[in-house]
């Protein structure tokens, strides 16, 4: 996939979670909720993901400096790129989380203060 390509990923998953989370005010409990969990399961996915490349890619470094080597070093910046932009989709999906679980705990305080002031 082209970095332009990656980079419209990113681009498009970013404004997705603005959108979530200027709506997520307006989401009944039950809805946020849902939206959280499955934001976190993705989250953890992605970050299970990222650290089984970085594993994989340490196992994979060789010593060698020839031409080949220069070809391999150039793959492997261009992998890195795209794995960096693969890491800031993963982050912005853990902001979204961060955001919707401010948002479930603003709305449990709110529903707790109402209803020590309805007993008061």
């Amino acid at each position: 996939m082209a970095f332009s390509d990656q980079m419209a990923k990113l681009t498009a998953r970013a404004k997705l979670a603005e959108e979530r989370a200027v709506a997520a005010g307006q989401q009944a409990r039950g809805d946020l909720e849902r939206d959280v969990a499955a934001v976190r399961a993705s989250a953890r996915s992605e970050t299970q993901t990222h650290i089984a490349a970085i594993r994989a890619k340490i196992g994979e470094k060789k010593a060698d400096h020839d031409r080949a080597q220069a070809q391999r070093d150039a793959h492997e910046a261009e992998y890195d790129a795209l794995y960096a932009i693969d890491y800031a989709y993963g982050a912005i999906e853990e902001a979204e989380r961060l955001v919707l679980d401010a948002e479930l705990a603003r709305m449990t305080a709110d529903e707790l203060e109402a209803g020590q002031q309805a007993t008061a």
